[in-house]
């Protein structure tokens, strides 16, 4: 049975100290980088970019960043993205001097950005469409059809024939 604890397994308090209590013992007590790894069961390059992030930054270079994708923007809040499906229900693009004649992904996330600043990824964009059942197609509030509800037609009706 192993005893041995993963570092990857501690939490966010536990690598903190995980990663001070190597640095402390590689730089205050002088022992090898290759012997903390060892002693603390971690890897020598671990010890390594440890002891060059606390001669960099000090204390604050040895706190842990969080594990997974960054979260860059957060989500729009229920208020902003009624906002947008309503511009988007009620506007075309080009109504709102925007370089788009119909919504797309890249019209959405310049939307978002030109009214609450915040950045999104194109994927997004898809994101944001797909919630309101506006995806699929290239949507246009003034009636008209959508362009690849057209295409679909003009398929069948080719294919009928």
């Amino acid at each position: 049975m192993k005893t041995e604890q993963d570092a990857r397994k501690l939490g966010l308090v536990g690598k903190e100290d995980l990663h001070r209590r190597t640095v402390r013992a590689v730089i205050k007590k002088g022992l090898s980088k290759a012997e903390a790894a060892r002693v603390f069961g971690v890897s020598r390059t671990s010890v390594h970019s440890w002891v060059a992030l606390y001669q960099a930054n000090g204390e604050r270079g040895l706190t842990p960043k969080r594990p997974g994708r960054p979260k860059c923007g957060g989500q729009l809040k229920g208020w902003q993205a009624a906002t947008i499906v309503n511009i988007i229900k009620d506007h075309c693009p080009d109504q709102l001097k925007m370089p788009f004649a119909l919504w797309t992904r890249e019209a959405v996330r310049d939307l978002i950005y030109m009214k609450f600043g915040i950045r999104y990824s194109l994927g997004y964009g898809g994101t944001g469409l797909r919630s309101d059942h506006l995806a699929g197609r290239s949507y246009s509030p003034r009636g008209e059809t959508p362009v690849s509800a057209y295409f679909q037609e003009a398929h069948v009706n080719y294919a009928a024939k």
